[in-house]
This record gives C-alpha cells, structure tokens and sequence, in this order.
C-alpha cells in the first residue's frame, strides 16, 4: 500500500484531503507542523509528502531541504497560499517535484499526486541485490535470473524489506504498509509470511533484530554477489 505523509496545518484543507486520498486507496499520515513532519519522515518513510510551505515550528522548505539532504528521490509537492513566482522557483531550486496554490480542486491535486507517484515508481522499476532481482512493476522476484516462486503477500513482503534496506521495521510497521492500517487479526501474521518467504530464498537474507523486528541482511546480498564471481 502506498503511503503519503500530508504536512498541513489548516485542518479545512488537511481533513478532506485525507479523506480522498484514503477512498483512492493510499494510507495516510499526517502532521500539523514541520517539526512532526520530519519525525514521521524519519520513522515511517513515506512514498510521497506533501508539504505546506507556512507551517509551524519549522516551514515546510525547511522540511523539503532536511528530506533532500537524505532521499532525492522521493516525490514531494509543496502547498502554498501564495502564489508568487519568487516563492515557486524557490521551491523547485530546493528540488520540490511539484508546487500547487490554495485554493485547489481535489480532482486536479489527485492527478498531480498520481502523475509523480508514476514517475517515482519508474525509477524503481528493478533493484538488483547480488543475486537477488526485484520489480515492482513487473510483480517478480529473480534469483539468478530464474523466477522465484512467491505469493503476493510474500513478494510485498519482500520488496517492502528491500524498498527499506538499512532500517529495522517492526511487525506493525509491516502489517501497516503490506497489509494496510484497517488489519485485525493477530500480527504473528507476518512472522509466518517471514518463515514462509525464508524458505523461498536461497539464501537467509532477513535478519530477525530481537525486540525491535525484521531487516534486510545487506551484507548477505553483498556476499551472494561475491559468491558468484
């Protein structure tokens, strides 16, 4: 499930931008203010933010800088009331993909949305681990070139801990992003889908990180690249 992170403190826009962007099927998250914007960015890494510029606490250029410094990649499109040209070249110098001025038709912002989400999803089409080859778009895992085997719920399981790579994620952040946040039922779900998808690998590269959750084993990869030297 796709994950977008609204920063915006004027809750008669946040509310039903929220509100369409889950009846499109995405997960939200929101923040009222830069300072939560960026915590959120940094424990959930999101698909796509979408920023306010006149935030409290820290504005959202500030945001959009501290973000860049870290992800290039990832989508963002400003939100701003004033609709200046100093304002928006300011904006796209920092890197911002897309600049959009209050007030705004919810259609017109949902187009703007799925047109970067696109593109982001382009520049991940395939990521290549060692051994290990994956793609989103084309919904297959490749273990030297030779399709692996995998149900949906372990493919999204293991492009979720590749998309990740580096972070530790616990079973409620797996069960949020794979699952989705309206899951009921017990969350030793993924710790079987964890079992399972082992199983499929040739190699153990998911690391159980005891009390916290599961991670990609990057050194792993590194190693069956090596090996096939």
């Amino acid at each position: 499930m796709i994950r977008i992170l609204i920063a915006e403190d004027d809750l008669e826009i946040q509310r039903p931008l929220r509100e369409y962007l889950r009846a499109e099927g995405y997960q939200v998250m929101e923040a009222a203010d830069g300072e939560e914007a960026l915590s959120l960015w940094h424990q959930e890494k999101p698909d796509l933010l979408i920023l306010d510029i006149i935030m409290p606490k820290i504005s959202g250029m500030e945001v959009l800088r501290e973000v860049r410094r870290e992800d290039p990649h990832i989508p963002v499109l400003m939100l701003s009331a004033l609709d200046t040209e100093v304002l928006q070249m300011g904006a796209f110098d920092e890197k911002a993909d897309d600049y959009v001025t209050k007030p705004f038709s919810i259609g017109v912002l949902m187009k703007r949305v799925q047109s970067l989400l696109r593109r982001s999803l382009q520049t991940e089409e395939a990521v290549k681990l060692g051994r290990l080859t994956i793609s989103q778009e084309a919904y297959q895992a490749w273990w030297d070139d030779q399709p692996l085997d995998l149900t949906s719920k372990e493919f999204e399981l293991l492009w979720t801990l590749v998309k990740n790579r580096g972070r530790v994620l616990t079973r409620l952040q797996l069960l949020d992003q794979i699952w989705g946040y309206s899951f009921i039922g017990d969350e030793r779900v993924v710790d079987a889908h964890v079992k399972n998808l082992r199983h499929k690998l040739p190699v153990n590269m998911i690391r159980t990180v005891k009390g916290r959750g599961y991670t990609l084993d990057e050194e792993v990869c590194e190693k069956t690249a090596s090996d096939s030297v």
